[in-house]
This record gives C-alpha cells, sequence and structure tokens, in this order.
C-alpha cells in the first residue's frame, strides 16, 4: 500500500522499471517502480533517491538530483513542485510523453 497527502491507502498493483528519454537525448532507467492505477499523476519520491544513494541540489527553482558526480537528473519547480519533461519509452518505440512531478 502507498498513503497519500491526506492518508488515504493505495493498492500497489505492480513493480517494474520505466526507461525515461530526456530533452537532450539522455535515457535514463528507475528500476522497483510502483505501479499504483489510482494516482492521478507520475509521482517520483526523493526519500527512494535519498534511500539509494543519490544527493540534490536544489536553488533558484532548480533541483538536481546527482549520482557519483553524475547529474542524472534536472527539475523545475511550479507551483512548489518540481516537474520533469520526459518520454517515457519502453523497448525501441517511444510510448507516452508526459511529465513526472518530484515529490519530497
Amino acid at each position: 500500500m502507498v498513503l497519500l497527502g491526506d492518508n488515504k491507502p493505495c493498492k500497489i498493483k505492480r513493480f517494474g522499471s520505466i526507461r525515461f528519454k530526456f530533452h537532450d537525448g539522455a535515457e535514463r532507467i528507475l528500476t522497483k517502480v510502483r505501479y499504483v492505477p489510482e494516482l492521478k499523476r507520475n509521482l517520483i519520491s526523493l526519500g527512494e533517491f535519498d534511500r539509494r544513494g543519490y544527493v540534490f541540489r536544489g536553488e533558484k527553482g532548480i533541483l538536481n538530483v546527482v549520482k557519483d558526480s553524475m547529474i542524472v537528473m534536472r527539475e523545475i519547480m511550479k507551483n512548489d513542485l518540481y516537474f520533469v519533461d520526459v518520454e517515457v519509452v519502453i523497448g525501441y518505440a517511444t510510448t507516452t510523453i508526459g511529465r513526472v512531478f518530484i515529490k519530497n
């Protein structure tokens, strides 16, 4: 189960991996991603990145997620949330263009 901000529990349907393609052509894979059908938006937990050894650097509305001195994600703050514009890639085909919201 995943608890939302209002403490509403939502069931995790399954775990998997997602490959993102960023605007600069770089691709990154997130593993152990939770699929929760009830969520209306895609969220990436900074707490999960922290547990995996990533470091965060933020200022002036830009958040960088860093691993081993390399910036792996860069997000821009809008309405107190960080947004990442990415394409979700499966195999060689792009299936969805969307926004991922970074939640702390």
